[in-house]
């Protein structure tokens, strides 16, 4: 094998592999059409694995503070939304409609679907259930590296703010 054949076999085996993490947790699709006369068309896809890789660079300070009770609460419940919705068919979750908008969430195939169709734009965003549980995950890790470098008070109350 030539030294340009290894380098192609190189590129070819990286091209798989981002092949695969980028099927792994799916495509984050946002698509906006602004139904003005001359309206903007915008269409960006993300892979799913990027938001719980970015989440790695933010600095774990960031998840300390007044939040971090919230982030306990919330994370077991999306897990166990997730879940569910791994394990249904295919339906509507919300459906919202009044004059001059539309409102729908759905859980389609392995992702959440959200399409709002108003007088100004339709907007469409689906979001893979695996990149979901992935970032759920990647933020979980964040809280409990702050818990472990600096554990919650215990001893610590709320008060109610003196008028």
């Amino acid at each position: 094998m030539t030294r340009g054949q290894r380098v192609l076999a190189y590129f070819g085996v990286l091209a798989l592999i981002a092949v695969v993490l980028v099927a792994w947790d799916g495509v984050i699709t946002v698509r906006v059409r602004e139904k003005t006369p001359g309206g903007h068309l915008i269409y960006v896809a993300v892979p799913g694995i990027m938001i719980p890789v970015a989440l790695h660079f933010i600095p774990a300070r960031y998840f300390r503070g007044a939040h971090d009770a919230q982030l306990r609460l919330v994370l077991p419940a999306v897990e166990g939304v997730i879940n569910s919705l791994s394990n249904i068919s295919d339906t509507v979750l919300v459906e919202v409609a009044s004059p001059g908008s539309h409102v729908i969430v759905r859980k389609l195939g392995r992702s959440v679907v959200t399409d709002v169709n108003d007088d100004d734009a339709d907007v469409h965003v689906s979001v893979p259930l695996r990149a979901i549980r992935a970032t759920a995950c990647a933020i979980a890790a964040k809280v409990s590296a702050v818990d472990a470098a600096d554990p919650p008070d215990s001893t610590a109350s709320v008060s109610e703010p003196s008028s």
